[in-house]
């Protein structure tokens, strides 16, 4: 409910100050968001203030959408020419004819360990 009554208060207009009135009176804002004094300052600004302050806290609307991706790398020619950024060496593959062999058999987590003291490998030398 705050973030919507903060967006009404911003749009303005007179009217909605008893719809938000309401709403404060019921609890349904929450004063650690903001206090009464805030909603009616800001719904009685005029559209010219409220445009003012709207375009010193926020991105201008962009009027221009290709015009302001040329201005990105990933859509800049440098991005896409080959001799400025060449592909990486392919690695060879890792894999081997050849298959591991263990000399001894694996240990599981709950055999007894094997420096004798009895214990699970977990418990004793695997922790």
């Amino acid at each position: 409910m705050d973030g919507l009554a903060g967006a009404v208060a911003e749009i303005g207009g007179p009217e909605h100050l008893q719809t938000l009135k309401r709403w404060w009176d019921k609890g349904w804002l929450d004063p650690q968001t903001t206090d009464w004094n805030w909603y009616e300052t800001e719904i009685s600004r005029t559209w010219a203030e409220r445009c003012d302050r709207f375009n010193r806290y926020h991105e201008p609307y962009v009027s221009d959408a290709i015009g302001e991706m040329q201005k990105w790398h990933c859509f800049s020619d440098r991005f896409h020419d080959e001799q400025s950024r060449p592909r990486p060496e392919r690695q060879p593959d890792r894999h081997d004819s050849t298959t591991f062999v263990r000399a001894n058999p694996k240990i599981g987590r709950n055999d007894p360990c094997p420096c004798g003291s009895g214990k699970k490998y977990k418990k004793c030398c695997a922790a």
